[in-house]
């Protein structure tokens, strides 16, 4: 073959890769560019643990959450008398939950949910150990920037008063409504600690609804059992609804760290293919959103699930590099980096709750 000849030919072959590649490159980019950003909506889940307002509710173990001078009476000392555990009894006779102590948790968890969005703090905010109406409603006039127009919860049977809520500025679609789960072998006394699952429907426009779950599971000293029962009841009031409905269920899941890695329980007992869990989807920027000092453990007991269809890119789509645990916030956490309770003397700290927090996506293909 003519030497001159072969080198031609190789010319036209790298020429030819060249254009190739080119090619590919640019009908990728035309794909690219034809996936449009129509609208997005944030949430949180946030446990703020004993949000109590000041004032005794009827049928409930409240006793803690009141100002020190309705704490003189006798049938309130013996009360608290007949409470076990030290500290609890501690508390229930000497914590002063004053207006100004209630206000400012309320301002400190505010500082928290308002540190995300821009400062108008979530779209759509799930909460957990809410005591009433009126706690929710205070923690709503102290959130005025977010302009939360929904404010959903229903009164439950836990003892102590404890609600899961919601607060949303997307708009409502007929009444939330709130399920209790059938618990099996579960004494009375055990049955009195548990939450219900409350269920509410959102219009996110294009005549699409979203159906949201706030939930609180047993805590971790019960039985791993009543979480598992829980999550199966979660899936049976999924499969009420449409298959394809865009569906999030977040709260506190009660799951230690241990009890994930030995059993499990929410890709054990629901459907693999239908719900991905927030601290799995991706690396998360933090150990937890629990610490456990007595085990100085971190756990992911606070969790957003996301159903399989914002996934399967038809509309909207979970923005997994915006999964995060909200932390960072002056007086959210201690020296060591835990989050730190509120404490009625210095009035510092917010919660022993860290936040989730996620954006999802509308996607369009545009024409």
């Amino acid at each position: 073959m003519n030497p001159s000849k072969g080198r031609g030919l190789q010319v036209l072959s790298i020429i030819s890769l060249v254009l190739l590649l080119y090619s590919f490159s640019v009908f990728s980019m035309a794909s690219k560019s034809k996936r449009k950003l129509i609208k997005e909506f944030t949430m949180m889940t946030y446990n703020v643990e004993n949000l109590f307002d000041t004032k005794h509710d009827r049928g409930k173990d409240d006793y803690t959450f009141l100002p020190l001078d309705q704490k003189k009476a006798p049938e309130h000392v013996e009360l608290c008398k007949k409470i076990s555990v030290k500290k609890w009894r501690l508390e229930c006779l000497d914590l002063d939950w004053s207006e100004n102590s209630l206000q400012a948790k309320l301002a400190n968890l505010a500082s928290v949910i308002l540190s995300v969005n821009e400062g108008k703090g979530p779209d759509l905010l799930f909460l957990q150990e809410v005591e009433n109406h009126t706690a929710l409603r205070l923690l709503r006039k102290e959130l005025a920037p977010a302009q939360y127009d929904e404010v959903v919860l229903i009164e439950g049977r836990d003892q102590r008063g404890i609600d899961v809520a919601m607060l949303s500025r997307l708009p409502l679609l007929g009444s939330p409504s709130i399920h209790y789960v059938p618990f099996e072998e579960i004494s009375e006394d055990r049955k009195k600690d548990t939450r219900g699952i409350l269920e509410a429907h959102f219009d996110l426009g294009r005549d699409q609804e979203l159906i949201a779950y706030s939930l609180h599971l047993p805590a971790p000293y019960h039985p791993k059992k009543f979480r598992e029962q829980s999550l199966r009841y979660l899936q049976k009031l999924r499969e009420k609804n449409d298959t394809q409905a865009l569906v999030i269920a977040a709260g506190d899941f009660n799951i230690t760290d241990l009890e994930d890695r030995l059993y499990d329980p929410i890709q054990n007992q629901l459907p693999k293919d239908q719900w991905k869990a927030s601290h799995k989807i991706t690396s998360l920027n933090h150990p937890g959103s629990n610490y456990y000092d007595p085990k100085k453990s971190w756990s992911f007991l606070d969790v957003i699930l996301f159903s399989h269809t914002f996934f399967d890119q038809k509309g909207w789509e979970l923005d997994q590099s915006s999964l995060q645990v909200v932390v960072g916030v002056k007086g959210q956490t201690n020296e060591q980096g835990h989050p730190m309770s509120f404490d009625v003397g210095s009035q510092k700290g917010m919660s022993d709750h860290l936040p989730i927090f996620a954006k999802v996506l509308y996607i369009e293909e545009s024409r």
